[in-house]
């Protein structure tokens, strides 16, 4: 009985297309993970509100700031056309966005002693939903 060896591709290159194959479908996979973890944001819709100052120097500058990231936050895409003076981050978990607006009139519930939110070392006041 005699060794058959020249049947069919040599052992080692079995081998190299075996791990290239199962290197593939590893990678394949560790891509989808990725994009499933990191849906589009969609954009925030943002109401239009009197903002008399909204298009101030001072609004500008601070608009020009702002950081793309919050905490968990991070900085999302506004429905057109978008106020002015208006800025949104939301979290990857979902929920509610963080809306900034600039310009507005001081809100009758900021008072003295009003809770405030900090951020990332930033105070922000945050005006409950009516009704």
């Amino acid at each position: 009985m005699s060794s058959q060896s020249g049947d069919g591709p040599p052992k080692p290159v079995l081998i190299v297309a075996l791990v290239v194959a199962v290197g593939a479908v590893v990678a394949v996979l560790a891509v989808a993970a990725v994009q499933q973890r990191q849906p589009a944001q969609e954009p925030v819709a943002i109401s239009t509100v009197p903002a008399p100052r909204a298009e101030s120097p001072e609004c500008g500058a601070l608009m020009d700031a702002l950081p793309d990231q919050l905490g968990d936050y991070q900085r999302a895409p506004v429905v057109e056309p978008a106020p002015a003076g208006t800025a949104a981050w939301q979290s990857d978990a979902g929920g509610e966005a963080l809306i900034l607006r600039c310009g507005l009139d001081r809100p009758a519930e900021f008072v003295v002693g009003a809770p405030l939110q900090m951020v990332d070392a930033v105070q922000w006041f945050r005006v409950g939903e009516a009704g």
